[in-house]
């Protein structure tokens, strides 16, 4: 019986990790080093660190993050003279750790209600508006949420891979890790999932009835191609290859419970294989779909709310 030799169970810091790879490194291992590299760029192009970013010391789930001690919050509802009036109901205010959202989503999407404000969005507008930003905010930090916790397992897998004896025989062993897969599923349905979310918002904009990322699309291909309906189609159009990917794999996950792109460690001759999703490493996969989906969402926000589309959004609505 092949004997397998493990790291300690005890929480993996920093050190450790640098002395492991430093040691005990494979030849086919260092594809994934930027994955351990704490002062490395983070790919997902926030311009922050990867100690900073994608992979900090601890998984999401088990960070301890700074709580508050004591609050105090008070409300009042005020009339357009600024005087009180008696609230009859009770009044609930959400607060969430700002450790726990993504700095520039907060700001993308907060500058998009601030567009609205500016050219002039009457009050029925944003309040049709903010609890499709709210949702889509919500979406991409799930999104982030799932891609830490992908590139977490990733790294204490390595870990665990690197000083492993090399399998023999002559078969492959693919290495299959629940965990490793249920958040990969997890993070690429809410990647799906955040397109139709931001369908409703587009949606809500153009103030038309469709709800969905399909049907969106069905729409503004057989609109009239002007203005804002031009710019989005023009936008959803360069992105369609990788829409028509993640649809698929995500409908084989929700539909057929399968996975069949996902693909373990393998072992195979004496040499590791990177676990991967269809051509790419699992870890470049992650941050290859963040990327495209980030850019995608900005690049929608950056044109629903100019004066120019504004303007022909009113002419089509009057129409």
């Amino acid at each position: 019986m092949q004997k397998v030799s493990r790291l300690p169970t005890y929480p993996i810091y920093r050190g450790l990790i640098t002395q492991v790879i430093s040691n005990n490194i494979k030849e086919d291992c260092r594809g994934v080093l930027s994955l351990r590299n704490p002062n490395s760029q983070c790919p997902c192009g926030s311009g922050q660190l990867l100690s900073q970013c994608c992979l900090p010391d601890i998984p999401p789930i088990a960070a301890r993050d700074y709580a508050y001690t004591s609050l105090s919050v008070e409300s009042k509802l005020l009339d357009s003279f600024d005087r009180e009036i008696p609230l009859d109901h009770k009044v609930s205010v959400h607060m969430i750790n700002p450790n726990q959202e993504f700095g520039p989503i907060n700001q993308l999407l907060d500058g998009t209600l601030i567009k609205a404000w500016q050219i002039g969005a009457t009050k029925d507008d944003i309040d049709r508006l903010s609890p499709c930003l709210t949702n889509l905010k919500d979406r991409l930090n799930s999104i982030r949420y799932h891609q830490k916790q992908v590139l977490y397992r990733l790294r204490l897998l390595n870990l665990e891979q690197i000083p492993l004896d090399p399998i023999r025989g002559n078969v492959s062993v693919v290495m299959i890790d629940v965990p490793l897969k249920s958040e990969l599923e997890a993070f690429i349905s809410n990647v799906r999932s955040c397109l139709d979310v931001l369908a409703k918002l587009v949606s809500c904009v153009l103030n038309i009835k469709q709800t969905t990322h399909g049907s969106l699309i069905k729409h503004l291909m057989s609109s009239t191609q002007k203005g804002l309906k031009k710019s989005l189609l023009e936008i959803y159009q360069k992105n369609m290859h990788w829409f028509d990917e993640g649809r698929q794999v995500r409908d084989r996950i929700l539909h057929d419970g399968s996975f069949t792109e996902f693909r373990g460690f393998e072992h195979e001759y004496g040499l590791i294989s990177q676990p991967k999703i269809k051509d790419l490493n699992a870890e470049q996969y992650c941050f290859y779909q963040w990327r495209l989906l980030f850019s995608f969402v900005s690049d929608v926000l950056s044109v629903i709310y100019t004066n120019e589309s504004h303007r022909i959004n009113m002419e089509d609505a009057l129409e």
